[in-house]
This record gives structure tokens, sequence and C-alpha cells, in this order.
């Protein structure tokens, strides 16, 4: 919940640890607001990313990331 409240990506090496632990698909939400930090999620395993109120902010944001896929 971290990254809530500051939109910075605190808990990665986390998230890797989970997601390369479970055989169920990972989604990940809270703060993300930037483009920046889709990528090094997806990159960790998480299968979606929840962008929130940043894509209702910036629709773009919702278009730029579905590249990663």
């Amino acid at each position: 919940m971290d990254g809530a409240a500051t939109g910075e990506l605190y808990n990665l090496d986390i998230i890797r640890e989970i997601a390369s632990a479970v055989l169920i698909p990972i989604q990940v939400g809270g703060g993300i607001r930037q483009l920046e930090t889709v990528e090094p999620l997806l990159k960790a395993g998480i299968k979606r990313v929840i962008l929130g109120t940043a894509a209702v902010e910036d629709p773009r944001l919702i278009e730029e990331a579905c590249l990663y896929n």
C-alpha cells in the first residue's frame, strides 16, 4: 500500500518473489501513475497492472501501457 500514497514502486522485489512462487496470474495496483512503472512490473512476472485513477486522468496511459503486451 506504500505505492498508493506516494506513487513509488517500493515492493518490486517482494512482488517478483510472489510472482515466481505461485502458479496463478498476479495483478498489481495502487499508485501506478506513470508508464515507467508498468514495464518493471510486467518483467517481474505480473500478468495485469491496474491503472485506476491515472488512467481516468490520462487515457493515453492505457493505450501506451497496452503496447507492452
